[in-house]
């Protein structure tokens, strides 16, 4: 047949389609691994030139905070190369970003299907686990990075994280000073993070409190003692006052409280399904609804289910505005990737009713106040 170069295959085609059955089909098959020599080298370089292109320009917005516009340029890489086991997982570190949690496990699953020996996708799925408060599977997947790779100082970092909420104190602090051996700077920007996590819930509990026989204190006591257990990020501790303050006082109107309270605790557990069950329980009981729509909000928000958040954060803020509304709707919007101006406008809010609240969001970006973009948010939101 000789060399078919593109210019000749209409012809080539006439040819076998002559021959008697048999032979076309043998034409046919050799044609095609002829065309196929010719062509797929060239277009499949060409692809996998351009899927790099969109990685690249995925972790770009990664890193700018511009989540919706990574995932966009991951999957359209993923197009490209299916098999591109690390833009599957770049794209579920994305959907972290935004809560979208089933999702990011299911991307870092098809990554370690494509490649199995990669230890970053087990540990992205491991710190997925971890925010989902299931801390045993986040140590099965952190131990299969560390496993890969020994020197992995955010592994140690996270799956001590996860040892510490089960209460495996050793190991925790083991994991630790391994990270630190590995990666000081790490090791200080975590620790920094957590010290100022704590120092604004304020870890100090009341002396009269802690002086008070347990055996003796009263419903209400005990949902301060578990208001300030929360503060302090000791959610399960706090639960359990919760329960006893309802165990002593079911039917009294402490019991809203404890809802709403253990509501936030649950969803700050990465178990967002029951904070939402509590939310709802709170609005159903008292009429103070504004209250249980920023807990059903953060719910919500933690479920993936952000147009609803968003809508229960608005309904809060229509019966009465509230520095917790504002807050929790600023992060809501930066995870649903809306503009810093809008993001920003809802910190600011929060910080005008309350100038010691601190702001979740912590790139606040002062100089946007006065950009045009930011006062047209400002005037809608006003009604201006």
């Amino acid at each position: 047949m000789g060399r078919i170069r593109p210019k000749n295959l209409p012809r080539v085609f006439e040819r076998v389609s002559t021959r008697p059955p048999f032979f076309r089909r043998l034409h046919f098959l050799i044609l095609c691994c002829t065309v196929s020599l010719l062509f797929s080298p060239t277009m499949s370089q060409a692809n996998d030139n351009e899927a790099v292109r969109h990685f690249d320009a995925g972790n770009s917005f990664y890193n700018e905070g511009k989540y919706g516009l990574a995932i966009s340029e991951y999957t359209e890489a993923i197009r490209l190369m299916p098999d591109y086991a690390s833009a599957y997982n770049n794209r579920g570190n994305a959907y972290v970003k935004l809560g979208r949690y089933e999702r990011a496990i299911a991307d870092c699953n098809r990554a370690l299907e494509i490649n199995p020996e990669l230890a970053e996708a087990y540990f992205n799925r491991g710190f997925t686990y971890n925010n989902l408060g299931q801390h045993k599977r986040a140590i099965a997947d952190l131990d299969r990075a560390l496993e890969i790779n020994p020197d992995y100082a955010a592994a140690y970092i996270n799956r001590g994280f996860a040892y510490n909420n089960l209460g495996q104190h050793k190991r925790a602090t083991a994991d630790h000073e391994r990270a630190r051996e590995l990666n000081p700077e790490l090791v200080d920007a975590y620790d920094n993070e957590i010290k100022a996590l704590k120092k604004l819930a304020g870890e100090t509990k009341p002396k009269e409190v802690e002086a008070q026989d347990a055996a003796t204190m009263d419903a209400d006591t005990w949902f301060q003692r578990g208001t300030k257990l929360g503060e302090s990020g000791n959610y399960e501790e706090a639960i359990e006052c919760f329960d006893k303050a309802l165990e002593i006082d079911p039917n009294g109107p402490i019991r809203w409280l404890c809802w709403v309270a253990k509501s936030a605790a649950l969803t700050n557990l990465g178990r967002p399904l029951e904070g939402l069950h509590f939310a709802d329980k709170s609005a159903e009981d008292l009429p103070i609804l504004h209250v249980s729509f920023v807990v059903k909000g953060w719910a919500l928000t933690e479920l993936g289910r952000h147009q609803e958040a968003l809508e229960y954060y608005n309904k809060s803020l229509e019966i009465e505005p509230t520095a917790v509304a504002w807050s929790g709707k600023g992060l809501l919007l930066d995870r649903m990737g809306a503009t810093p101006m809008e993001v920003l406008f809802s910190y600011e809010k929060a910080l005008e009713m309350a100038p010691n609240h601190p702001p979740i969001w912590s790139k606040k970006q002062e100089p946007l106040v006065e950009t045009p973009e930011y006062k047209k948010v400002k005037a809608a939101v006003d009604g201006g």
